[in-house]
């Protein structure tokens, strides 16, 4: 094995380094990248596996630190590309220098070769550990049983990969693979939009205002008709009898946009009444919480995704947000507002000394589950939303109390929990609603801190974005068409 080492002229930071293998003997080979630096785990301020994981603190709990990103997993597990968003591994150490190591981009797979979906192709391995298991970025090529990793007797192999050495933050290293390796900004430049923001908007008032296309039902439900959309996904206890509704704020918007009256009488009372009997009434520990955020009409009951659980971030997204929004359009609805309130009065119940809340509770026995996990999501949001419209300063301080837990235990962190039971929360799209959240409270309360929480919080959300590999015109085919590399999502 060989090893060429040289500096790249147009960026100093970075070092090149290509590595030719011919075997002696036929087998399966893995070439490791070299260790030029290790970091001491008292050193480390951050380390990331983008797309993976990113965090400021070794995990000892592999399952927590594999499957959820909370924390930097203490073993050297080596992760697949496909769900790498850059292929830049990285570890910052306490006085501000980031290494991390890029390959070439013409190593890494192509999710769409030709005419068919390649995505779980696998060539290269990424960690944030060497196999001594000391901190230090490591890629792995080929990955053994993977393709190219079964070789003859001299037949020679080559790859090139580089060290990238930052005095900055592991942002500005993931920027820098990003733009100057990935050529991220020159991808962009290829998409060509073809439809404007007004035919986009009359599609979706067509879409909705058609019950064949929006899937929309209207059952009885405790002596009101209820409206909501098919759901189609997986649901406990579904007899592909399953409904829910999203986007109720975007439904008011449009119909108060185009005053349409099949809008406005056959869509909006409906998916109002389905509102209003989403909440629980009756006395008991669960007044004024969600009793699920689907319908299924056969058995008339509404449930969760994951089952027969109780979510206070399901009270946040589903009474504080949606009948939020709704009251922006129909300020005087007391009715509205009293729901609101009974929300507020449930998460402000329930949230702990801390400020946090559980992640659900059981809707039987009335205990807290998924004791493994915490819940590292804006929960806080749905009393900032009850604090803007019912003027109540309890609400503004519980919002605040949570939010500052939040900032301390997920943005500092960098663990954070999504919203999809069926994924058992695995981090998600509520990590950019978290930087919203806190940019909110910043509005309010014009502390500082919320603020650069929130650019922390959006920052880490973007290292989930795919920039890889370098899109372009390529001619390939799908589902009988010709498309360009770069419409291939």
């Amino acid at each position: 094995m060989t090893t060429e080492w040289s500096f790249d002229p147009k960026f100093p930071t970075d070092i090149i380094v290509k590595q030719t293998l011919t075997p002696k003997t036929a087998g399966f080979f893995s070439l490791a990248t070299p260790t030029i630096a290790s970091v001491s785990e008292a050193d480390m301020a951050w380390a990331s596996v983008p797309g993976y994981f990113q965090g400021n603190f070794i995990q000892p709990n592999f399952a927590l630190a594999y499957a959820y990103g909370h924390g930097v997993p203490a073993l050297p597990v080596v992760y697949r590309e496909r769900s790498a968003s850059t292929l830049s591994p990285l570890v910052t150490t306490k006085n501000g220098i980031t290494i991390s190591v890029i390959p070439d981009p013409t190593l890494c797979r192509d999710p769409w070769e030709k005419d068919k979906n390649t995505h779980q192709s696998w060539n290269i391995g990424l960690s944030h550990k060497n196999r001594k298991s000391q901190l230090s970025p490591t890629l792995y090529y080929p990955v053994l049983g993977e393709p190219k990793s079964a070789l003859k007797v001299g037949e020679v192999i080559t790859y090139s990969f580089r060290y990238s050495l930052i005095d900055g933050d592991w942002f500005k290293a993931i920027n820098h693979a990003a733009y100057a390796i990935f050529q991220l900004k020159e991808a962009l430049s290829l998409r060509q939009s073809k439809q404007s923001l007004t035919d986009r908007i009359q599609k979706m008032h067509h879409y909705l205002t058609d019950p064949k296309t929006s899937l929309w039902n209207i059952e009885e439900y405790k002596g009101l008709k209820i409206g909501a959309q098919s759901y189609l996904g997986g649901v406990v206890g579904s007899n592909k009898d399953a409904m829910k509704n999203s986007d109720y704020g975007a439904m008011w918007m449009l119909a108060k946009a185009t005053n349409d009256s099949l809008l406005i009488k056959n869509v909006l009372p409906y998916a109002l009444n389905f509102k209003r009997v989403q909440q629980i009434t009756d006395e008991g520990f669960f007044k004024g919480a969600l009793a699920g955020q689907y319908y299924l009409a056969k058995s008339k009951r509404f449930t969760e995704e994951w089952g027969e659980v109780v979510e206070p971030i399901a009270v946040t997204y589903y009474t504080m947000l949606d009948i939020g929004n709704i009251l922006l359009f129909e300020p005087n609805n007391q009715p509205l507002k009293t729901l609101l309130q009974s929300g507020a009065e449930w998460l402000l119940k329930n949230q702990k000394a801390n400020g946090s809340w559980a992640v659900a509770y059981d809707r039987k026995t009335e205990k807290e589950v998924y004791c493994d996990i915490q819940d590292v999501r804006p929960t806080f949001y749905g009393l900032l939303i009850a604090y803007r419209i019912l003027k109540d300063p309890n609400y503004l301080a519980a919002a605040q109390k949570g939010a500052d837990w939040f900032v301390k235990n997920a943005v500092e962190t960098g663990g954070f929990l999504g919203v999809c039971g069926d994924a058992r929360y695995a981090p998600d799209f509520a990590t950019a609603q978290s930087a919203q959240a806190l940019l909110d409270l910043y509005d309010i309360t014009k502390d500082s801190k919320y603020k650069n929480a929130a650019i922390t919080a959006a920052k880490v959300y973007t290292a989930s974005i795919y920039t890889h590999p370098i899109p372009t015109h390529t001619l390939k085919t799908v589902n009988g068409g010709q498309r360009e590399d770069w419409e291939i999502s």
